[in-house]
């Protein structure tokens, strides 16, 4: 769908954290939108609930435990925009391990080498499976091979009998034979995300209250955007007349409703079940999915068992794991106490689900008491269980092959369900990115956002399916398009010309240019806007049609000057915040992404966007030549001494040639920013950014297709994910804009230079998949390999 796009009358079957994303995404551009929910409260497996503890107040949390990584950044792009990621509390964790009756201390390099029931051969093929099975990214390859099969290879037959095989039967049961080896790689990527800041240690992150404050501000925010929150309402079937042009949802109580679209979030076999009118294929496509159950236990308990938040268990127990929140959410959040979950998944049709919850105790308490000897029966204040006999699919071979689509037979009726999540785990932010995939999928360009807001790390914006993601990926690596709106009085302030000081304008003459090429191309890109423009009151017009147009801005500081590299870190906060909120006030987007004028950063400039928690910083161009073009333009300028020394890194210096061309990550005070850089030709370090590429095609349009098609091979053999930059002169030719004749490629007029650009986006487009800033920096942030650079800089 285009950025022209109607509004539409929206039904989403099934309130958890699926359906109120999805909501919440299409709301926000502008459809009517009604949630249908069969419980009387909000969540789905998210939702909260009490437990009685005599003569206290209730505890109140998680039905069952959820943490947020830190690389969790689809939850945490929606807990920004429910204005609760500045709350979060970010904890160092410690991981248990229970083998032979003793338990002991995975938490870090040195633990794992005393490991008592591991030979160090076994610990040597143990480390070398996770770590190569964390550097791995063809997914597609491993769900080919049976989980056993790939384990045994990497760690040994005794290692795996020892290790992975009781893991694997806690998490699915004998059904563990079916799994493909995609299972464990999905395990290995998010538990080792979740150790990418600083020395690898995990770092989790909760909200005060837990999800019950969580789904209770998403109520309020939804109800803010007219959404139609029904709980108690179930639905008994989704169905769409012969000669209708809407679809019809008939509630269990007999009531109807009419919409345009219908997106089911359910379990597979409860689409089957609601919607008769799928051809018997779709049918059995969707009862064909398998899923795994939970039986979980929460206990309330006097005193805490352990540090450890979670403890694998290698030998026999009636319940998988042992996860204890209280080792992790401060205890004043559960009444002073501490709370403890013992899950186990198993079958849908085990007789766990029929037994009673003092059944359930009798079995697991006295194991528990076993693991933990000190506990007694008159330490535990509250016992209650909850079952779900369908919680996550089995990930059996071949998966993704069998995954139902989210198109249907039936027009207007879509599925979005967690069986989609095809090389994931249990957890929420897959789901949540599954929303926010299925939300540009079905409504267009993404919408306006509220966050981020200040907070440990990177926010999350809308994500495009990747490869390597919890999704299915349409097979092209991920790439970037990004323009830096410099303004003419920009241009003029950097080339010391008179004059610049009266903010002289050529926007309203380029943005509607450059919209209408994006436009008519179906291209999504992040604007670089420089604050100063921002807040001029005859470029507002302008500017906002970039936002309404559906594109993603971020910034580009608030005066440009390319000396920011100079400035103090309360110079940066106040040039940041300045630009923040121009740009906020003229397209309601709170600014991810920064690009600094002329390339200038500083080790400040960095610590100063981490803690504003800016998604991405893009101001590096990764060139040897950059003083060569700096020489060029100062011989065309006329400069006092003062001026150039201002400019002494204008374009970057000698050094800027040995950053990497690829993506990585800086590390700044205990965490991470991205750096998605000005992709130069990976190897020769030469730029093949348009503006360089329409120099070229002045003295030769061949020679400079034939220089384009060679930097992107380059980059496909590399492995280098492009990230390719624009300029407002791209789009206008030396017939527009006298002034700056003096600039390479200005001889060409701007129907020459677009036809040229057309023809280099269209080689870059067949090549990769092409989205904004945000998009990029959102698939990359959920990789592992990406490199830790220690910020230095000469300047």
């Amino acid at each position: 769908m285009t950025a022209d796009r109607q509004p539409r009358r929206v039904g989403i079957v099934g309130g958890g954290m699926l359906g109120l994303t999805l909501a919440l995404r299409l709301a926000q551009r502008g459809d009517d939108v009604t949630v249908f929910e069969g419980a009387e409260r909000l969540g789905g497996l998210a939702s909260a609930w009490s437990l009685d503890v005599d003569g206290e107040d209730p505890v109140v949390w998680d039905r069952h435990y959820h943490v947020t990584l830190l690389s969790d950044l689809a939850v945490r792009g929606v807990l920004g925009d429910l204005g609760l990621e500045r709350d979060m509390r970010w904890v160092q964790t410690k991981t248990g391990f229970s083998a032979d009756g003793r338990l002991s201390s995975v938490s870090d390099s040195i633990d794992y080498l005393r490991l008592p029931s591991l030979s160090p051969v076994a610990k040597a093929r143990l480390a070398t499976t996770i770590l190569y099975g964390s550097r791995v990214h063809d997914w597609e390859k491993l769900e080919q091979i049976p989980v056993s099969d790939w384990l045994t290879r990497w760690s040994g037959r005794a290692t795996y009998e020892r290790f992975w095989l009781p893991l694997l039967r806690a998490k699915l049961g004998e059904s563990y034979r079916d799994a493909s080896a995609a299972f464990i790689w999905a395990t290995i990527q998010r538990l080792y995300a979740a150790r990418r800041s600083g020395m690898k240690k995990e770092l989790f992150g909760y909200v005060p209250g837990g999800y019950a404050r969580i789904l209770e501000r998403f109520g309020v925010v939804l109800a803010e955007l007219g959404v139609d929150v029904r709980l108690g309402a179930s639905v008994a079937s989704v169905t769409r007349g012969p000669d209708a042009d809407a679809v019809t949802v008939t509630a269990g109580n007999g009531g109807t409703d009419e919409f345009d679209d219908v997106v089911l979030t359910t379990t597979t076999s409860t689409v089957s079940r609601l919607v008769p009118q799928l051809t018997a294929a779709e049918h059995d496509r969707l009862d064909a999915v398998r899923y795994q159950g939970i039986v979980c236990a929460s206990v309330v308990l006097r005193r805490p068992l352990s540090p450890y938040y979670l403890t694998y268990l290698l030998d026999p127990a009636p319940f998988t794991a042992v996860v204890e929140m209280s080792a992790f959410v401060d205890p004043s959040q559960l009444g002073g106490h501490s709370l403890v979950y013992l899950p186990k998944y198993v079958a849908p049709n085990d007789a766990r689900f029929d037994a009673s919850d003092d059944e359930i105790r009798a079995s697991f308490l006295p194991a528990l008491m076993e693991l933990h000897p000190q506990l007694t029966e008159d330490d535990v204040l509250a016992f209650r269980v909850s079952r779900v006999r369908q919680v996550f699919a089995l990930p059996t071979i071949g998966f993704s092959r069998t995954v139902p689509p989210r198109e249907t037979s039936l027009p207007g009726v879509h599925v979005v369900t967690s069986a989609q999540i095809v090389n994931g785990t249990l957890n929420v932010n897959d789901t949540v990115q599954l929303a926010e995939q299925a939300a540009v999928w079905l409504g267009g360009p993404a919408p306006t956002r509220r966050g981020p807001e200040p907070r440990l790390g990177a926010p999350a914006t809308v994500a495009t399916a990747r490869p390597g993601s919890a999704v299915v990926a349409t097979g092209k690596p991920t790439a970037s398009l990004s323009l830096d709106l410099d303004n003419l009085w920009s241009y003029q302030k950097t080339h010391g010309d008179p004059g610049w000081e009266s903010y002289p304008s050529y926007l309203d003459l380029v943005i509607p240019r450059v919209l209408e090429f994006l436009r008519r191309r179906d291209q999504r890109i992040t604007f670089f806007v420089v604050g100063q423009d921002a807040e001029l009151a005859k470029n507002k017009d302008a500017l906002a049609l970039i936002g309404e147009a559906g594109h993603e801005i971020g910034n580009h500081s608030f005066r440009h000057e390319p000396w920011l590299h100079r400035y103090t870190e309360a110079e940066l906060d106040e040039e940041l915040a300045k630009t923040e909120d121009a740009l906020e006030n003229i397209s309601g987007q709170r600014t991810t992404a920064f690009r600094g004028p002329g390339y200038s950063l500083s080790e400040s400039t960095l610590r100063v966007l981490s803690r504003r928690g800016y998604l991405v910083d893009a101001s590096t161009l990764p060139t040897y030549i950059g003083p060569l073009a700096r020489a060029f333009y100062f011989r065309q300028a006329d400069l006092t001494e003062e001026q150039r020394t201002e400019r002494e890194a204008l374009f970057g210096t000698w050094r800027d040639g040995r950053r990497p061309v690829k993506p990585y990550r800086w590390a700044i005070d205990g965490t991470s920013l991205l750096e998605l850089p000005v992709t130069t030709f990976p190897g020769l370090k030469v730029p093949m950014h348009v503006s360089y590429l329409l120099f070229l095609a002045g003295r030769s349009p061949a020679a400079a297709r034939a220089y384009w098609r060679t930097a992107l091979a380059a980059c496909k053999l590399t492995g280098t994910e492009p990230s390719l930059l624009l300029h407002p002169l791209d789009f206008l030719g030396g017939d527009d804009l006298e002034e700056l004749a003096f600039f390479p490629g200005m001889e060409l007029s701007a129907e020459v230079k677009m036809g040229h650009v057309g023809t280099f986006l269209d080689a870059f487009e067949a090549r990769f998949r092409v989205g904004t800033m945000g998009e990029h920096a959102a698939a990359l942030n959920a990789r592992t390999d990406l490199e830790l650079v220690q910020p230095r800089f000469d300047r």
